[in-house]
Parts: C-alpha cells; structure tokens; sequence
C-alpha cells in the first residue's frame, strides 16, 4: 500500500512542479491534488481501455 502513495506522489510531484517551486508554502497541497488527479486520470484510462 505504501508503494502505491509513494508513485502518487511521484507523478503529483512532477506535475506540481511544472505549476509551483518546491519553496512555494502550498507545495504539498498542490503535490496531493495533481497526484490524485493523476491517479484518476490513469483509472479512467485503465476503464476505457477495458470497456473494449
């Protein structure tokens, strides 16, 4: 379980870079909120995929 939060938050890091700095005080805000988007955005992807 843990393995899963950690590539979570590896892609929201990534994304959360690209929009805010690692200095930025909302930084893990941003980081949760692009990981979970990213997480939601491979589930979608792996049901479309599957509905074929």
């Amino acid at each position: 379980m843990g393995l899963v939060v950690r590539v979570i938050l590896l892609l929201g890091g990534a994304l959360a870079t690209l929009l805010v700095g690692r200095e930025a005080e909302n930084y893990p805000v941003v980081q949760a909120m692009m990981g979970l988007l990213a997480a939601a955005a491979v589930l979608v992807a792996f049901v479309l995929l599957r509905r074929r």
